[in-house]
């Protein structure tokens, strides 16, 4: 009975670790609206569902900053240029070799007067690869550097989107994002950011493994002795 109880607590410790070498799906692990009048005025973070019916300009008008994880496991067919930096004319760049697979989060704010400014951080599964701020780079009909036929998430629909200002703030490191946005009334701060989808620890679990077995042999040679 002994034997069968420790089998099955290395089944349970195996698929505990398995659960914790393989993401769930949600790309935001967490996000945080710590300053700036949209909080002041009791705006926080909110993580939106895949069920949202509408994302666009004036859609929303509260005083929350929202994040909508869209398509996962994205595999780009071509190298792809994000942006790294907000400058003029979004420079500060990098590629993403064609073959990548990606994870897209759109973040934004569609504020209500009269504070118009939120600021904060958010931590992905993920490493942060880079971001699309224009406005033309997140249209969904016009040109062919839109992201939204890539990257949004089906079943919800797009309307107008719109992008930074050069004198918002988006940067980042790891998995962590740091945003400051400042948005006129009656429209919106929105950036697509991209990231990688996390590698699952096969050593960890490789290791995890012989050391469970490891136990269970020892286990059986002491109940034989």
């Amino acid at each position: 009975m002994k034997h069968y109880k420790l089998v099955n607590a290395v089944i349970g410790a195996t698929a505990a670790i398995i659960g914790f070498a393989a993401p769930a799906s949600a790309v935001v692990v967490s996000g945080v609206a710590s300053g700036g009048g949209m909080v002041t005025d009791g705006g926080t973070f909110v993580i939106l569902p895949p069920t949202t019916p509408t994302i666009a300009i004036n859609a929303f008008n509260t005083q929350n900053v929202y994040a909508l994880n869209e398509r996962q496991g994205v595999t780009l067919a071509s190298d792809t240029s994000v942006n790294t930096s907000i400058q003029g004319n979004g420079t500060g760049t990098t590629t993403i070799a064609a073959g990548t697979k990606v994870n897209s989060t759109l973040l934004f704010i569609d504020p209500i007067g009269p504070e118009m400014t939120a600021s904060g951080t958010v931590t992905f599964t993920g490493t942060v690869l880079g971001f699309y701020w224009r406005t033309a780079t997140l249209r969904q009909t016009l040109g062919l550097v839109e992201t939204t036929a890539l990257f949004g998430l089906p079943g919800v629909t797009y309307g107008a989107l719109g992008g930074l200002e050069v004198g918002d703030i988006l940067t980042f490191s790891g998995n962590t994002v740091t945003y400051s946005f400042a948005s006129p009334l009656a429209t919106t701060d929105m950036v697509r950011i991209i990231t990688a989808i996390p590698e699952p620890e096969s050593w960890a679990l490789l290791i995890a493994g012989f050391g469970l077995i490891g136990a269970v042999r020892r286990r059986q040679r002491v109940v034989l002795a």
